[in-house]
């Protein structure tokens, strides 16, 4: 718990932040500007609210009458919305909200059962009347309710958070703890029973429901539905509002780079130990430090900042770091580590299969100045590495799982890899370096590693080919061979666009269909065919087309099915 508690501080004396890449006069300007629009934009909020609230307040004490001319409507009498909206003198959008309402299917509160009963029997106009009065009652008790106790609880919120104390860390989400991303978690607050707030939220609220967000409450004009509803002053000052917002939108300077950074806190310090993990129960205060358990002796507390310096210095010296950078090369070189659980080292992982081999590699590695570059080309130098796939029975009945690296382990290209090669064979990967990222569509070109990626929705090409979940680190890729990867190959608009672009190229290159052949081998996978090869795919050129002279069929065929083999997918 110290250990942990001791990293906690580092992290704790840490915030998130933006390093802007322009003048400070620049920055200044433009969130002084920004500024003004977010209050310009908050005034016509309040005021639109301010509006509505009396406009309800209104149109709720008129309740008794909506529901009788909503009786006309669906009860025997059947009148059209038009003529009982002009008889009454009422406002046609709430009466049809009304009517909407009363005559749906299902209820989520109790209070509109009278009604249901009263219109499968075919009541009275009285009947409605009684059971609008009630209704009415109801609704404006339920405002004056939900008014009241919304002004409880925000009383009761703003003096919860004086009595904060001040706040450690600083969240990227703007939350510097829990108590703020949870405002009101830690004190009562006032609520409504269940199906007055229901009730509440049908005539004067809006639905948290994604699903009823197109059923606007009642009684609820927001944004430009206010309009119609206000004239004279009112409406006038609202245009004005509008309108100087709309001035400084047009007038926002042009938004200045900035790089996403983090910095010390301008308090840093160690925190406490929480007791059994309570917050509101705090222990000594623990100075940062590297774990203990990593140390020879008692670590020595960090000084200087936040010690993010000093922590970054400690992990960089423990051999064990180089031991894991190591392994990390060797598996993806080899596809699997000599430890095959690089990220546990630890007694529940699983041992190195040539501990002294990884010992040679991490020294090779520091003594290289931490040059990954260097490490790779000592790996790619050895002799295992340059073994084949091929298979050995003697060797594999032994060591059927190659811990003792015998051959070179066959490996699937990863997603982005398999993505790049069909845009690099057929000349259509753009090689540029640096850029804005951009979704990974079949209009974009540019290498993989400039796909925008979400972590809510996984592009689903790369899901396909076992792209990890971005939510969560993934220490090495899952592979899965599954029939949709296949499919993949059959179907996918970039791989039938790209196999148009190789088959143009060679299909109208001068030479015989020998050639041809063999221009998309070279092309595809980077070697000249075998002549089996070559009869294999002129007999199947054949068969698509006789004449083979068809751009459109035989060669776009022929290049697809080259893409979907093994060869193009996996390394030997």
């Amino acid at each position: 718990m110290k250990d942990y508690y001791a990293l906690g501080g580092v992290f704790a004396s840490t915030e998130y932040r933006e390093y802007p890449l322009a003048p400070a006069s620049e920055v200044e300007r433009y969130e002084t500007h920004q500024k003004k629009i977010n209050n310009q934009e908050e005034a016509i909020k309040k005021y639109i609210a301010a509006m509505n609230d009396q406009l309800a307040q209104i149109l709720a004490t008129k309740t008794s009458r909506y529901v009788v001319a909503s009786w006309k409507i669906l009860g025997p009498q059947k009148q059209n919305l038009a003529s009982v909206t002009m008889a009454g003198k009422l406002d046609k959008e709430v009466l049809d909200r009304w009517v909407q309402y009363l005559k749906a299917a299902r209820r989520e509160h109790s209070y509109l059962k009278d009604w249901d009963d009263m219109i499968a029997r075919g009541g009275t106009e009285d009947e409605a009347q009684n059971i609008g009065a009630a209704l009415q009652d109801l609704a404006l008790s339920v405002h004056a309710e939900k008014k009241a106790a919304d002004e409880e609880n925000k009383a009761a919120l703003e003096a919860s958070n004086a009595k904060k104390p001040g706040v450690s860390t600083k969240l990227p989400n703007g939350y510097a703890s829990f108590d703020m991303f949870c405002d009101g978690c830690y004190f009562s607050t006032k609520v409504l029973a269940r199906d007055r707030f229901i009730f509440w939220s049908d005539l004067f609220g809006t639905y948290a429901n994604e699903a009823k967000k197109k059923d606007s409450a009642i009684y609820l004009f927001e944004g430009e539905q206010i309009d119609r509803w206000i004239s004279g002053e009112f409406k006038d000052h609202l245009d004005t509002l509008r309108t100087d917002l709309a001035e400084l939108k047009r007038a926002l300077p042009k938004p200045y780079p900035y790089l996403h950074g983090i910095a010390d806190t301008q308090k840093t310090g160690n925190i406490r130990l929480n007791l059994r993990g309570s917050p509101y129960n705090l222990g000594e205060a623990i100075p940062r430090h590297f774990p203990a358990i990593l140390c020879d002796g008692d670590p020595k507390p960090f000084q200087s900042g936040s010690g993010r310096l000093e922590l970054a210095e400690a992990i960089v010296s423990h051999p064990l770091s180089a031991r894991v950078a190591a392994n990390r090369v060797w598996m993806n070189l080899f596809g699997q580590g000599i430890v095959r659980t690089p990220s546990n080292f630890g007694k529940m992982g699983q041992p190195p299969s040539h501990p002294e081999l990884l010992e040679y590699l991490a020294a090779h590695l520091i003594d290289g100045r931490w040059s990954t570059k260097n490490l790779i080309r000592e790996v790619m130098r050895s002799s295992a590495y340059q073994l084949s796939g091929d298979f050995d029975e003697k060797n594999a009945s032994a060591d059927p799982e190659n811990r003792l690296v015998w051959r070179m382990n066959r490996r699937r290209l990863d997603a982005e890899s398999i993505r790049d090669a069909i845009l690099f064979a057929s000349g259509d990967l753009d090689l540029k370096v640096g850029g804005d990222s951009a979704d990974l569509t079949t209009d974009f070109k540019r290498r993989a590693v400039y796909g925008k990626v979400s972590r809510f929705k996984v592009n689903e090409t790369l899901a396909l080919f076992d792209f990890p979940t971005p939510s969560i680190s993934s220490e090495k890729r899952n592979v899965t061979h599954v029939p949709l990867q296949r499919l993949f190959f059959l179907n996918s608009d970039l791989v039938m666009n790209e196999a148009k672009r190789v088959s143009g190229a060679i299909s109208n290159a001068a030479g015989t269909d020998e050639a041809r052949v063999a221009e998309a081998y070279r092309k595809i996978f980077g070697r000249a065919p075998e002549k089996a090869e070559t009869a294999l795919a002129l007999q199947f050129l054949r068969e698509s087309d006789p004449t083979l002279r068809s751009k459109q069929t035989a060669w776009p065929h022929l290049v697809q099915v080259l893409f979907s083999s093994n060869e193009f997918s996996f390394i030997d």
